[in-house]
């Protein structure tokens, strides 16, 4: 928790047994600080996978993937096996031959013709409450379009 970032981001609450969010009018439902006129919360976050069998189609695939990944192809040889499905023509790459985890990779073409690799996980961030427990509160994990590479970064 800190409450002098400017990191503002919109979520898109998740319901899981509680209604709405919380909000300083009604002191964070008591399980975070108040600070001016927000919520401070802690936070984790999860990540899991969208998919444990192939997509049924692409359409499917690309409502449901939600994180953009590297070109398999990028990545040392060997870090992938994969899979083309003949009928949906998605490959799938899995770092452990048979089994699809959230790190695997699902790559096709676009009815544009642009391939498109997808991640297959979803990332939620869980609001934890101040002592530590999970509140019932999350979201999905906002995207994060900074670059990592030092070549990319600005040096201040």
């Amino acid at each position: 928790m800190n409450d002098d970032s400017e990191n503002y981001f919109k979520v898109y609450w998740r319901q899981t047994g509680v209604v709405g969010y919380p909000l300083a009018s009604n002191l964070c439902d008591g399980i975070c600080d108040v600070v001016d006129d927000t919520c401070l919360c802690g936070t984790s976050t999860t990540m899991s996978p969208v998919y444990t069998a192939m997509p049924s189609s692409m359409s499917e695939a690309i409502t449901r993937l939600r994180i953009g990944s590297p070109d398999p192809a990028s990545f040392d040889a060997g870090t992938f096996y994969n899979f083309t499905d003949p009928v949906t023509k998605i490959t799938v790459f899995k770092k452990r031959k048979g089994v699809i985890e959230a790190d695997s990779i699902f790559s096709f073409k676009d009815e544009i013709g642009r391939t498109l690799s997808l991640k297959n996980s979803v990332e939620t961030v869980q609001i934890r409450s101040n002592d530590g427990f999970y509140s019932g509160y999350s979201f999905r994990n906002a995207p994060h379009f900074m670059s990592f590479l030092y070549s990319e970064t600005t040096t201040r």
